[in-house]
């Protein structure tokens, strides 16, 4: 399964024959990794380790964080500070993606598509997008092949990701049609409406169907592919899972690259300014602590100039077995993290970490 950053690294070009998309809130500007390629780009977000840019020439870009200079990760940075992240609220969602779904989409209920509710759920990071087509055979496979990889997904990183089914070159009943005999499990656009999702429509593959992952700003992840294979259908969901593994905090393999960005970043944010220390790596692991019956607990964390955890104090209060205390103390002294910053400088601070409910 991908979850590697090594092979992560190799995965810098996507989708030559996707439209252009753009944010509308960076820009396209002249950037230089630190092995000296020379590209134009659009910065769009940090993905994990990642730095993700959109292309000119319809293509897309990851580039490891710690490939772009200390100057530029300040730059890209600020650039990112202008695009709107994925909302609590899905309904008031201003990313691209967000706020064309937001309104015109359904889900299979009962046998039949009924308007899709989003108000109070948190918009997801990446969305898989499943361009079908009535008159194309093969796209029908293609939803086949993802009615149960896609919820399986989805299931291991709760809403994270979320798919949505989009007509091409179909009636509204050939629309309706698929959704329902298909048993689609994942969003579905409301054909009425699909004349307002252009972002969207521009994502579909030059081949007329397939599959796209995207971020929240409309930005391609992967190459598209058909999708109507096992083997392609498989292929989608294994670097899918791949990012969103990448995405978690307790993850090692990206701690480094992002401690590179970050250490670059927050005192150029915070130069007039002071924050508490950010947290990068997280050495605990959720479900193993809950079935050693670790329901609840905060911690006080010191954090140092140099961003290492010199003592950590149990809040009282704490649900948790008495034999656990110390060993999750001793954990919580591994973390990683980016010091506190005071007036554009590193200083001493501390950090509440909280685990499960309050």
């Amino acid at each position: 399964m991908l979850t590697r950053f090594s092979y992560l690294k190799s995965c810098v070009l996507m989708a030559a024959s996707l439209g252009m998309i753009s944010t509308g809130f960076a820009k396209m500007e002249q950037w230089t990794d630190t092995q000296g390629n020379a590209f134009k780009a659009e910065p769009s977000e940090v993905i994990g380790p990642f730095a993700l840019f959109r292309l000119p020439n319809r293509a897309g870009k990851l580039l490891p964080l710690n490939m772009l200079s200390p100057k530029d990760c300040v730059r890209f940075a600020q650039m990112v500070s202008l695009v709107p992240a994925p909302a609590a609220d899905w309904s008031e969602s201003k990313t691209v993606m967000g706020q064309e779904i937001k309104g015109g989409v359904l889900r299979v209920q009962d046998g039949k598509l009924e308007p899709a509710d989003l108000k109070g759920v948190p918009e997801p990071r990446l969305y898989v997008l499943y361009f079908a087509s009535n008159g194309e055979g093969k796209s029908w496979g293609m939803l086949g092949q993802s009615a149960w990889r896609l919820p399986e997904v989805q299931q291991k990183f709760p809403g994270m990701v979320e798919g949505l089914m989009f007509g091409v070159k179909h009636s509204s009943t050939d629309h309706e049609k698929m959704a329902i005999q298909m048993k689609v499990r994942y969003l579905v656009a409301d054909y009425s409406q699909e004349n307002g999702m252009d972002k969207i429509a521009r994502l579909a593959p030059n081949f007329g169907y397939g599959v796209v992952v995207c971020n929240s700003g409309g930005v391609p992840l992967f190459l598209p592919v058909k999708g109507e294979t096992d083997e392609e259908a498989k292929k989608i969901m294994t670097d899918l899972t791949g990012i969103l593994g990448l995405l978690q905090a307790n993850n090692p393999g990206t701690w480094a690259p992002r401690l590179y960005y970050w250490k670059a970043v927050q005192p150029a944010l915070h130069a007039s300014d002071k924050c508490e220390p950010m947290l990068i790596g997280d050495p605990l692991n959720v479900q193993a602590l809950r079935e050693r019956s670790v329901n609840r607990f905060e911690a006080t964390l010191f954090v140092s100039a140099e961003g290492a955890v010199t003592a950590v104090s149990m809040v009282p209060g704490a649900d948790i077995p008495e034999a656990l205390v110390q060993p999750i103390s001793e954990a919580l002294q591994q973390a990683q993290f980016v010091a506190a910053v005071d007036a554009g400088k590193f200083v001493a601070g501390k950090y509440l970490y909280r685990f499960g409910a309050k």
